[in-house]
């Protein structure tokens, strides 16, 4: 009945009629309207002991439509009636172990449905794609009530109740009828034979119990976690091996730079990884020794013994423990420990070093010391000295080809040339403050020196710096080592600008003071006095106890030397400095030169 019209009949008067067992017409009903098909089934479906008779219907007009009637059996009166969305196929089934039966309908490009026999929508899923048609078996699953079976392409399912697959199975190696075995992707033990529709026919097949079940399911994700887990594995044993190898390249570095320092350096676990032959006697661990931890180590003072396991719980910072002998004080031994190692660690690496604090081993540190810095100074003189000649050279040509372009040239000449010779003195430098050199003292007015100085070019004053010096007429000369003077001025000025990033003022003063009592000194004297002034932001209480002392500085981009090496200089003079600061107000180094220099 799809509407046309053909032979002087239309299909718009179609007829459902029921037929008897013999072919007589029971029952009739006009159907209105034109329809391309109609799919029936028959069944009790509400368990009331009378046939309803379930119809898919589908209209022939344009756009399609779609629907699903329920008629009496006997009379064919319609009694309801449900839209769908496309073209659908249907099932009966029991589905639960209530008397009344459902109806699986699965719409082609749409959801499939479980419906009761009121067409009230029990369950419903989107389809599970790619799904050719289903079928109700009659248990098979042996729980007593229908099962679904959804045939897709190459792949058949198995539904519950609630539309969810139970099992799965490929359709393809279905071959022959009741011998055909398949893998069945779940446990089937308990399942009879299962039918498989293989396009053509339904067939029954045995099940077999799949032993690799596991492996098939979890295998290619638990293949692709070990391969990553391999990889990140080799990646992390690189790691390790690359900053292994980097920590002993790191202490043979620093054993070549300490020489005869008894090392140890040791993990986060607070196991020994690197010794060298020192440290090996010091702290008596067998040759070949390794991957030991420190509680295990055979020490024979108690205290060192403390000190290395207690580095496995202490913050991150240098430790220091100093052990002087009971019976000899004059001989002991210091144990640094500094942590390193990457931020990110939780726990650091340390390294030990030990000091050995009897008079023959300072005595041969000391002398260690004098042959490096002999090295690093004769490794710098020869270098400067030829920069300072080339640039001398480019000086004297430029001038005398291009006089006029040579007044352009000459401060960024001049520029480089006294930074040159600012290098060059500090290397000497370096070497008196180790006493390898003596002072070259000769007669200095200081003011003067000092104006030469500020005019050298040697330390750049910023725009913002408003620069003051004050300078008493009576100034006598004394005897100094004017290079020296120069390094303490300009350590002293620099870290002044330093302390004013916002601007200020820096004033330098230079006055006598007659019959001065200093607290180093027996008796009064006569002193000149070199004050540096600035209005900066001043030295924090916590660096001013050890203000004087190597590498300590307040500055992030200070090396801590500067002021150890003022000191240094104003202690070779005989002489005596003193600090005074308020932190935003300002700081005032104050220098005491003696008139007369023994």
């Amino acid at each position: 009945m799809n509407g046309n019209v053909a032979n002087g009949t239309s299909d718009e008067n179609g007829y459902l009629i029921l037929l008897g067992p013999d072919g007589e017409v029971l029952s009739q009903e006009k159907l209105t309207g034109a329809f391309g098909g109609i799919n029936a089934r028959v069944a009790d479906l509400d368990h009331d002991g009378h046939q309803e008779i379930l119809l898919m219907l589908t209209n022939a007009l344009e756009p399609p439509r779609f629907r699903l009637e329920m008629r009496d059996a006997k009379s064919l009166k319609l009694l309801r009636s449900f839209a769908l969305t496309g073209a659908a196929g249907f099932e009966i089934a029991q589905l639960n172990h209530e008397p009344e039966m459902e109806i699986v309908v699965d719409v082609t490009n749409g959801p499939l449905m479980i419906l009761n026999a009121k067409f009230e929508v029990l369950q419903r899923k989107q389809n599970y794609g790619l799904m050719n048609r289903i079928d109700v078996v009659r248990d098979f699953t042996g729980d007593g009530l229908d099962d679904i079976v959804l045939y897709a392409n190459d792949r058949d399912y198995l539904l519950d109740a609630q539309l969810n697959i139970k099992l799965e199975f490929e359709n393809k190696v279905v071959v022959k009828p009741l011998h055909s075995k398949f893998q069945l992707y779940h446990d089937g033990s308990a399942l009879p034979l299962v039918p498989v529709f293989d396009g053509q026919q339904t067939k029954l097949v045995t099940l077999e119990r799949n032993r690799y079940y596991w492996l098939q399911i979890y295998g290619p994700p638990l293949g692709m976690l070990l391969s990553i887990g391999l990889f990140v594995g080799l990646i992390a044993f690189a790691m390790s091996h690359r900053r292994k190898a980097r920590f002993y390249q790191y202490a043979l570095e620093i054993e070549s730079g300490l020489f005869n320092t008894p090392i140890l350096i040791l993990d986060p676990r607070m196991r020994l990884i690197f010794t060298n032959s020192y440290g090996a006697d010091f702290f008596n661990i067998a040759p070949g020794q390794k991957k030991v931890a420190v509680a295990k180590l055979s020490l024979q003072d108690k205290r060192v013994s403390d000190f290395l396991q207690m580095l496995g719980t202490c913050d991150p910072v240098q430790q220091k423990l100093e052990v002087i002998s009971d019976e000899t004080p004059q001989e002991g031994f210091r144990i640094f420990a500094e942590p390193f190692g990457s931020v990110e660690e939780r726990r650091p690496y340390w390294l030990v070093l030990v000091q050995d604090l009897t008079p023959e081993t300072e005595l041969q540190r000391a002398k260690t010391w004098a042959a490096t810095a002999q090295r690093i100074a004769h490794d710098l003189k020869n270098p400067l000295s030829s920069m300072l000649l080339s640039v001398q050279r480019l000086q004297s040509e430029y001038r005398k080809h291009d006089p006029v372009a040579a007044k352009r040239y000459d401060p960024f000449v001049s520029r480089i040339i006294n930074r040159i010779e600012s290098l060059r003195r500090t290397s000497r430098n370096f070497m008196k403050f180790l006493s390898l050199e003596k002072l070259n003292l000769q007669p200095t007015q200081l003011k003067d020196l000092i104006d030469c100085f500020l005019k050298s070019g040697l330390v750049e004053f910023p725009p913002d710096i408003h620069l003051v010096t004050k300078f008493a007429d009576d100034l006598p000369m004394i005897h100094v080592d004017q290079e020296q003077m120069q390094t303490l001025l300009e350590n002293l000025i620099t870290n002044a600008i330093d302390a004013m990033p916002d601007g200020g003022t820096l004033t330098i003063s230079v006055f006598l003071e007659n019959d001065l009592h200093l607290s180093h000194q027996k008796g009064p004297g006569d002193y000149v006095v070199v004050e540096v002034m600035d209005t900066g932001k001043g030295i924090p209480e916590s660096v001013r106890d050890h203000l004087f002392k190597p590498y300590a500085t307040g500055s992030p981009k200070g090396t801590g030397l500067g002021l150890t090496i003022v000191k240094k200089i104003v202690e070779d003079h005989d002489g005596f400095i003193e600090v005074n600061s308020e932190v935003e107000t300002g700081t005032t180094f104050c220098i005491y030169l003696p008139l007369q220099v023994l």
